[in-house]
C-alpha cells in the first residue's frame, strides 16, 4: 500500500479515472518508492519532458 515500502500493487503507483482516460502517475508517488526527492523528479521530468511524448 501507499506508503509502504517493498511490498506494493500496481493500484499503488498508477491512476485511472475511467475506461477512456490515460493512466497515470504523480511525481510524489514515483518519489515515495523510489527514495528519490520529489523536487529531483520534477527537475528530470521537466528536463525530458519530450521523450514522455
Amino acid at each position: 500500500m501507499a506508503g509502504q515500502k517493498g511490498n506494493y500493487i500496481m493500484e499503488d503507483l498508477v491512476f485511472i479515472h475511467d475506461f477512456k482516460s490515460e493512466p497515470y502517475t504523480t511525481s510524489d508517488i514515483v518519489s515515495e518508492f523510489s527514495g528519490v526527492k520529489p523536487k529531483r523528479i520534477r527537475e528530470l521530468i521537466t528536463r525530458h519532458f519530450n521523450d514522455f511524448e
